[in-house]
Parts: C-alpha cells; sequence; structure tokens
C-alpha cells in the first residue's frame, strides 16, 4: 500500500518531464536513424560491390528507402508536434479567459421560464434544427 502510494504521488509529479522526455528521445531517435541511414547508404554506394552484386545492391537501395521513410515519418511527427504545442496554447488562452464558466455553468435556452413555455422553445429548437434549410 505504501510503496504504491508513492509510486502514484512520484508519478504524479514526474508525469510531465517523462513526457517531454519521451518526445525528445523519439525526436532524437528519428534524426540518427535517418543519419545511420544515409551513412550506411553512402558507404555501400561507393563499394565495389555496388551494382555488381545484385544482394548488395538491393540492400544498399533499401537503406535508401529507409532513409525517406524515416525522414517523412519524422517530418511529419515534428508537424504534429509544432501544431498540438499551438493548439495547447490556444486552449490554455481560452480556459484563462472562461475561468467563470468553469464555476458557473452556461444555463441552456429557457432555462427561466416555466415549463410549458420552456417545452415549446425547446421543441421550436428541436423543429429548427432538424428541418432542412430551404432558400
Amino acid at each position: 500500500f505504501v510503496f504504491g502510494l508513492l509510486w502514484l504521488v512520484a508519478l504524479r509529479l514526474l508525469a510531465g518531464a517523462m513526457v517531454v522526455v519521451s518526445l525528445l528521445a523519439l525526436t532524437a531517435g528519428f534524426g540518427v536513424g535517418s543519419w545511420w541511414l544515409w551513412v550506411t547508404f553512402h558507404k555501400m554506394q561507393e563499394d565495389q560491390r555496388y551494382g555488381l552484386d545484385d544482394g548488395f545492391t538491393s540492400m544498399a537501395d533499401w537503406a535508401r528507402v529507409g532513409f525517406y521513410a524515416t525522414v517523412s515519418v519524422g517530418a511529419v511527427y515534428v508537424l504534429l508536434l509544432l501544431l498540438l504545442l499551438r493548439l495547447r496554447e490556444a486552449l490554455s488562452r481560452a480556459v484563462q479567459r472562461g475561468r467563470c464558466s468553469l464555476l458557473l455553468p452556461p444555463r441552456p435556452p429557457g432555462a427561466g421560464l416555466p415549463p410549458p413555455a420552456r417545452s415549446a422553445l425547446v421543441s421550436s429548437l428541436a423543429e429548427r434544427a432538424l428541418s432542412p434549410h430551404v432558400r
């Protein structure tokens, strides 16, 4: 019980750091993997067996394909990270502006009306939402 409680507290305190370290490690992994594939391809291309041995040439060509695939996936990953950071900033601004809505949620339409008028309002809103828009 005590170990579990300590584990939860440590996880609570270190969760943000763990996420940041994981994201940075994945980014570094894409970079190092792309560099290694590029260097391997060029070393294999400069070898005298390149072009003569079909198996060796095929491996070199697959290293090149792997490089382009890794760069492509890494680029999409970085773009998604940038998009998520931008979205996170926008969400934090929206939450900061709407602090009162956390304590006092917005009232539904017709909340202050007596029950017959409220049901008429809700049914008219539902009919308007379900009817096709004719222009």
